[in-house]
């Protein structure tokens, strides 16, 4: 599993498809601030606009929730899927017990674009909004670590979903456009609507498509955690994903 660790993440370093994931990234996390910069022009907006405020936790989450997160998945699905294409799996799978390590250092290799792709984020946006002079006020560290917990957890499920569709499907194209519609939220939006009433009298189930990752990521966009219950999903969808991929490898028909 260390090897193929060690792989990924000389992978993470030297493709052009990393590069071109921060480029867009700084793009979207610049472009935040600047529209509000510009377009504060009433109290609702963060204040007086040659002053704009806002709490720490509001930027991060402004920040984290503009599309970097969401872009995350994207880059796991076309990273790992790239394996596929050019048929590398075969050759990485030849070792006893292969698959189960392949699936494990992909999940880790998400966890670490996740954490870099947050960092990396959070430093750039606090450098943008100082220099565009934004007013942040502090933020307790309690609020702060619950957000970038929330955010990790909520990220890293969409991503090895998006991985378990690489696994599953094969196919870069497949996989992505899956993915897109996935952790866009389309198809939890879908569920909520479609299942509300059939549901209605079961009301832990509604609770928790009405508090699952896309309404988890949209209250963290605005700088709100949810309850224990929403971590709790998230956790829940990571595990359940890992345990998938690992599955799905398994059983994975690799001879073509």
């Amino acid at each position: 599993m260390l090897s193929m660790l060690r792989s990924n993440l000389y992978r993470l370093v030297k493709t052009r498809l990393t590069w071109a994931y921060a480029i867009v990234c700084v793009l979207l996390i610049c472009m935040e601030p600047l529209v509000w910069f510009f377009t504060a022009s009433s109290s609702a907006s963060y204040g007086d606009p040659l002053n704009p405020t806002m709490t720490a936790v509001q930027m991060y989450g402004r920040t984290l929730g503009s599309g970097v997160v969401f872009l995350a998945s994207v880059y796991c699905a076309v990273f790992f899927a790239a394996d596929f294409k050019t048929k590398s799996i075969k050759n990485v799978l030849q070792a006893k017990g292969g698959r189960v390590s392949y699936a494990l250092a992909a999940a880790v290799t998400v966890l670490v674009v996740q954490v870099g792709a947050m960092v990396a984020s959070s430093v750039v946006a606090g450098a943008a909004y100082q220099v565009l002079g934004f007013a942040i006020a502090e933020s307790s560290v309690v609020d702060l670590a619950l957000l970038f917990c929330q955010f990790l957890l909520v990220s890293t499920a969409y991503s090895l979903i998006a991985v378990l569709f690489v696994f599953a499907t094969g196919n870069e194209t497949l996989a992505t456009v899956a993915t897109l519609v996935v952790s866009s939220g389309l198809v939890e939006s879908f569920l909520r609507v479609a299942l509300a009433n059939v549901f209605a009298d079961f009301p832990p189930l509604r609770d928790c498509l009405d508090g699952y990752l896309a309404v988890q990521m949209n209250l963290l966009s605005a700088g709100t955690v949810s309850d224990a219950g929403g971590i709790a999903a998230a956790a829940a969808t990571c595990a359940v994903a890992l345990g998938l991929c690992v599955l799905v490898m398994k059983k994975r028909e690799l001879a073509k």
